[in-house]
């Protein structure tokens, strides 16, 4: 009897366990049913979608090794330089675009919104695109402000990123202490503060290309200094 009683509490609890786990896996289940309800709506529960596909081009969907900022001459007058550059994708719902950038230099740079233009369309002031294959002038006009964006890992001084955040920790902990990282080698991660939402496409066309204006300024000072070795890594993403 002593036996028998033992065998059935010791199955009981076997049931007992397997419930609680059963209700786990039910739990988790809602939870990321719910989640990705939430996030992408019924139908990727149902099917699969491709991948979003997001590229950055230069002017006129040239390649983006034409955006050479090495020519930037700091005698200009205007103490600004303009390079055009464009953002290509299939189908997506919105992307955000981020500049990063080291801080040898005292630049100041700004993103524009543009449309591109042909040679009959362009207006006094256009900036031009001369490097096309097909040979073509291609004319971009400066918004009158630019896009609105932050520095999100912008530390105490104005110009310099910070060293007490996790993405610097993630990054520059592997390679020693932070008195081994140059602190101007360290780049500002600019973000726009609104996520772009693409052109509706006409009937037929599968592929749309944003147009956008790199803007590089700077001030009197830095050519006073005289000093134009100095060089800085910058860096354009977009991403879904």
């Amino acid at each position: 009897m002593k036996n028998a009683l033992h065998k059935w509490i010791s199955q009981q609890k076997l049931r007992i366990t397997a419930a609680l786990l059963s209700v786990a896996a039910v739990t988790a289940l809602l939870g990321s049913y719910a989640w990705f309800y939430n996030q992408r709506g019924l139908r990727t529960m149902t099917e699969v979608e491709a991948p979003y596909q997001l590229t950055i081009y230069g002017g006129n969907k040239t390649e983006i090794t034409e955006i050479d900022l090495s020519g930037i001459n700091l005698d200009s007058t205007t103490r600004k330089a303009h390079f055009v550059f464009c953002v290509s994708g299939t189908s997506t719902e919105a992307y955000e675009i981020e500049l990063a950038h080291t801080t040898n230099v005292p630049f100041t740079y700004s993103i524009y919104k543009t449309t591109q233009k042909t040679e009959d369309q362009q207006v006094p002031g256009d900036i031009l695109f001369n490097k096309s294959p097909d040979g073509k002038n291609y004319y971009y006009t400066l918004g009158e402000s630019p896009l609105p964006g932050h520095y999100i890992n912008l530390g105490i001084a104005s110009d310099l990123a910070s060293t007490t955040d996790k993405a610097y920790e993630d990054t520059y902990k592997a390679y020693g202490s932070a008195a081994t990282v140059q602190k101007r080698a360290v780049p500002l991660y600019y973000l726009l503060n609104n996520p772009i939402t693409p052109p509706t496409l006409p009937a037929g066309e599968t592929t749309f290309y944003d147009y956008y204006i790199l803007e590089v300024s700077w001030d009197e000072s830095l050519v006073k200094t005289g000093n134009q070795k100095e060089t800085d890594l910058v860096y354009l993403m977009a991403q879904n």
